[in-house]
């Protein structure tokens, strides 16, 4: 299998076996990196990629376009963007929501399963924090994460 797992996303996979295929609910193939049947990578996996991590904690605090994620992550080019996007969108972690109108917009939010992941994340700012003397600057974790947008 060419050296690489092949099965649903980290998020709904239903299988221990790394190696089968599952498929989701797009009823698509893709790679889950290696795990070695251990959780925490599997998670750590979820957030591996330069911008995933700064992209899931914005969006803890409400929904944003792709062009809202581009201003508030300078560096990043459009189409690094979208590729992680797509990646957090296929783990579960977020959602998109076309809305139809004069305009074509499309927003991201937070899943469930995202929004559990901040928690994790504010323990790690905490970490980092205490032994590492990162000072964080980002904005502190809301006490409330929005629900999905309206659509409107």
């Amino acid at each position: 299998m060419n050296g690489k797992d092949r099965g649903a996303s980290l998020y709904n996979r239903l299988s221990d076996d790394p190696g089968e295929v599952i498929e989701n609910s797009c009823t698509e193939e893709f790679t889950v990196k290696a795990h070695f049947g251990c959780p925490v990578q599997a998670t750590s996996n979820v957030f591996s990629g330069k911008w995933k991590v700064l992209i899931v904690w914005h969006l803890a605090f409400g929904s944003l376009r792709h062009a809202e994620l581009l201003r508030r992550l300078p560096g990043v080019s459009q189409k690094v963007l979208t590729a992680q996007l797509r990646e957090l969108e296929r783990d579960g972690v977020i959602a998109r929501l076309d809305a139809e109108g004069s305009s074509p917009r499309v927003d991201y939010f937070l899943t469930d399963s995202g929004k559990e992941l901040i928690t994790i994340m504010d323990a790690m700012c905490g970490w980092a924090k205490k032994y590492l003397g990162v000072a964080p600057t980002l904005p502190p974790r809301p006490d409330v994460i929005p629900t999905q947008p309206s659509g409107n």
